[in-house]
């Protein structure tokens, strides 16, 4: 079972590879591309507020980069580790814009094949509770006698805490912390201003949340994409896709690698937060 945890040295996913399953080439959807480029600029085109509009220039930039970066209609992935240990895809890394519900992967056309995508909503909302817990009000004394009845030696499920944060936050607890600033919590270092990340591994400047935590999400799916392929049979023919900082996307040429490839990302994975270890799985979608 794949275990994250603060401080770990991450060694195991990074030996995945990715020579073999991390170079492809799939034909792409243009109309879909130009389709998702013409929604954007009726949004430039209603928008009032300066950073909305600089934000989707910003995305219309990086697509039209994507089409004039095709050979015809078809597109090479390559991925590798980024000198912050992020897995990307070039030459261009195939992106998620989570709040306009674009997704670069989709663009990619299943010829022979299916797609098996997982996502993680609960494991960006944990992350965010671990990082900004004492600044959303919850102090070390309150959860702990909260969750006084799970064993920190033991694995528990999610719920109880989830169920906690729900309560008082509700569901979008990733985007609530993300345009938080950092005051009260313990991955904050107030003489330096600066955040640590989840891992405890880089430090940022400032005291807002927003880079921390995405760096974390980032990183901590890119550990789970290298360790879910270390687990992946040999002999299954698949290729990565997309990693983001909620999900994995891979690709199955076979009928019985798909399932393969579907059953072990159906696995459930071990997070660390408050002092105990905490069980969630990921929401599979075969396509």
């Amino acid at each position: 079972m794949i275990y994250i945890y603060q401080g770990m040295e991450d060694v195991v996913s990074k030996q995945t590879n990715l020579t073999r399953h991390g170079k492809s080439q799939f034909k792409v959807n243009l109309d879909l591309i130009r389709s998702d480029m013409d929604r954007l600029v009726k949004y430039y085109d209603r928008s009032n507020n300066k950073y909305e509009s600089d934000n989707i220039a910003g995305i219309l930039d990086y697509l039209e980069n994507f089409e004039l970066s095709l050979l015809g209609s078809k597109t090479k992935l390559s991925f590798e580790y980024d000198e912050l240990d992020i897995l990307k895809s070039k030459p261009m890394n195939l992106m998620y814009f989570e709040e306009y519900n674009i997704r670069m992967c989709d663009y990619l056309v299943a010829e022979d094949g299916n797609f098996v995508r997982v996502d993680f909503p609960d494991l960006r909302n944990l992350l965010a509770f671990e990082m900004g817990k004492e600044d959303l009000g919850f102090s070390f004394e309150r959860l702990e006698s909260e969750l006084s009845e799970l064993n920190p030696l033991e694995p528990h499920s999610i719920n109880k805490l989830k169920s906690i944060w729900e309560e008082e936050i509700g569901k979008e607890l990733y985007r609530e912390v993300m345009v938080m600033a950092a005051e009260d919590s313990h991955y904050y270092n107030v003489e330096e201003k600066s955040l640590c990340d989840y891992l405890q591994q880089l430090t940022f400047k400032g005291n807002k949340y927003c880079d921390a935590l995405d760096y974390s999400c980032r990183r901590v799916m890119s550990i789970i994409a290298g360790s879910l392929m270390r687990e992946l049979s040999s002999g299954t023919k698949y290729k990565l896709c997309e990693v983001t900082s909620s999900g994995i996307t891979l690709y199955s040429t076979e009928k019985c690698g798909t399932k393969v490839v579907e059953n072990e990302l159906r696995k459930p994975i071990l997070v660390n937060s408050v002092g105990r270890k905490f069980e969630l799985s990921g929401i599979v979608t075969v396509y």
